[in-house]
């Protein structure tokens, strides 16, 4: 193949010979290097006109909400086109529409192995895995994410996130610092170093910067929880208060305000109130356990 580019690139002007390297590389009816070439013997092969058609019959019926549907003619483009990376990335994102997380990180590891911007695949993969509770295939993934570019926040952030959830503090702050140092008016990040800082002990550090990404984004509910959590672990109960009222009634599903709410009126003593804050975080997220742990906990208390 080599030698054939050469002698073109001897007889023909050096925009056209560009134009067929490209081809050679993006076209689907093209076999890829070192792949057997198509010939009569591979029935699942198909025209570029077919391919097309059936690629725009995908897409319309994705644009319907049918993804069912649009799975049929997504597999057949694969089975006929296997290292085709745009056929793989449309069928992780139909399995993603149809929560079927295994199916989907199984074509994002596809997509990650013939696409030629691997990256485009993050941070979906690292989230396929986590969707399905396999955190350390999920940290895995997001490590791999990161590597792809070292100074992308998202992948700063998303790699970050992961580790605080999984405990490992001292890391993710660090990622969400070298993220901020990046793009330092990310508001993921800045909210998510102020929630490490809190769990860390580092509660001063993280008022300074939660009031200070509240004043960029007054609204913000992630902020606004933890200027609440902030203010509960100071004491300053009425001022928790204040901002996770506002927060549960900006936020129509974030269990997190009733479970702190119902914290603090417990630790005030108000027993009733408590327990509609703890059966709220219940009717938001039926599994969290902590809630349902402390309304047990109180129900035994009520007369």
């Amino acid at each position: 193949m080599r030698r054939v580019l050469s002698a073109i690139a001897r007889i023909l002007p050096p925009a056209f010979v560009l134009f067929l390297f490209l081809d050679l590389l993006m076209n689907p009816n093209i076999p890829r290097l070192g792949s057997a070439a198509v010939s009569e013997t591979q029935p699942d092969r198909m025209s570029a006109e077919d391919s097309r058609k059936l690629l725009d019959r995908t897409h319309q019926l994705l644009n319907e909400g049918n993804y069912a549907r649009a799975l049929d003619p997504a597999l057949k483009l694969h089975t006929a086109w296997p290292e085709n990376y745009i056929y793989i990335k449309t069928l992780a994102e139909i399995y993603h529409r149809q929560e079927r997380y295994r199916e989907e990180v199984e074509y994002w590891e596809k997509f990650l192995q013939y696409a030629p911007l691997p990256l485009e695949g993050c941070p979906d993969i690292g989230q396929a895995y986590w969707n399905q509770k396999q955190y350390k295939q999920a940290i895995d993934a997001f490590e791999r994410c990161l590597a792809f570019d070292p100074q992308m926040s998202d992948s700063l952030f998303f790699l970050g996130h992961a580790l605080e959830m999984t405990g490992n503090l001292n890391r993710a702050a660090a990622l969400y610092r070298q993220a901020l140092v990046r793009d330092s008016p990310s508001m993921d990040c800045r909210v998510g170093l102020a929630r490490v800082e809190v769990r860390l002990g580092q509660v001063k550090e993280a008022e300074q910067r939660i009031l200070a990404a509240l004043q960029d984004s007054p609204d913000n509910l992630d902020a606004l929880l933890v200027a609440g959590m902030v203010f509960w672990r100071e004491g300053d109960l009425a001022r928790a208060k204040q901002y996770l009222t506002k927060g549960a009634s900006l936020a129509k599903g974030y269990a997190d305000y009733y479970l702190i709410l119902g914290r603090i009126e417990e630790s005030q003593g108000h027993t009733a109130d408590a327990v509609l804050r703890y059966g709220r975080a219940l009717q938001i997220q039926p599994d969290n356990e902590d809630a349902a742990r402390r309304l047990r906990a109180l129900s035994r208390r009520l007369p």
